[in-house]
């Protein structure tokens, strides 16, 4: 069937896509979050965001980026999603 291959998703993951789904459906509501790569809720995230029809943002903390950076970035982010919407 032209290379697609089946998927398996697992329950755990549709329940999280599910709480992700209704979150972002809701008024102003967005979605922070943080976990361990390899994971899959980078996968879950975005695809939630396709669901919704919303766009996502993605922060990693890298060995040069120290706390001042990180704290303005987080900053600018909460200004872009609670302010501008």
């Amino acid at each position: 069937m032209g290379g697609l291959s089946n998927l398996v998703v697992h329950t755990t993951a549709l329940i999280h896509l599910a709480r992700m789904c209704r979150v972002m459906s809701m008024e102003q509501g967005h979605l922070i979050i943080i976990g361990p790569p390899g994971s899959g809720r980078r996968t879950l995230a975005r695809l939630a965001c396709y669901v919704s029809k919303m766009s996502s943002f993605e922060a990693t903390l890298k060995d040069s980026q120290r706390g001042f950076n990180w704290r303005d970035m987080l900053k600018n982010v909460m200004h872009t999603a609670g302010v501008l919407g």
